[in-house]
């Protein structure tokens, strides 16, 4: 732990609604996704896509099993998310955290934290989803939008929560 987290206010901070649904959304979907790959086991071809390109077309083929790779990494990653989100004053912060702004600061770095999460699981689910259909057939690839869609919400939510630090500081 740096300095600066040592000497950071240590106050509880309860999550907000808006929280509590950030993480009963990042839940469903993990739990509703590793339902789908159990039903669909049998059914998953025993050659599926294991890399796209950046115009989302498949590059790289593997075995059925290494469509396991997605869901177990996005399992871990909310695992570790979930848990650091009940620690947000230990993240790193671009302004100085003081009992004054704390509690505003810390709620912030939460709902990043969570929507973050969000938005990973949602991808896996997503990317693993469409490399099941592709082995099935029933698809051609993520689309050339796939990059730019993730990469604009995933940098427009860490910018956004970023300025709103700033602007509670």
């Amino acid at each position: 732990m740096n300095k600066a987290a040592s000497q950071r206010p240590s106050i509880k901070v309860e999550r907000t609604n808006f929280q509590r649904i950030l993480g009963v959304a990042s839940f469903v979907i993990l739990v509703m996704f590793w339902i789908y790959l159990f039903t669909e086991w049998t059914s998953i071809p025993d050659k599926i896509p294991t890399h796209f390109g950046v115009l989302g077309e498949v590059d790289s083929w593997g075995s059925k099993n290494s469509v396991l790779m997605l869901p177990v990494i996005m399992t871990a990653l909310y695992l570790l998310l979930t848990i650091l989100s009940a620690f947000p004053q230990y993240y790193n912060y671009t302004v100085t955290i003081t009992v004054e702004n704390a509690a505003a600061q810390y709620k912030n770095a939460r709902t990043l934290m969570l929507w973050i999460t969000l938005q990973l699981v949602a991808v896996f689910s997503y990317i693993t989803y469409i490399s099941i259909q592709i082995g099935l057939g029933n698809n051609k690839g993520l689309g050339i939008w796939s990059l730019p869609v993730f990469l604009v919400g995933v940098f427009g939510t860490v910018i956004y929560y970023i300025r709103r630090m700033v602007k509670l500081k």
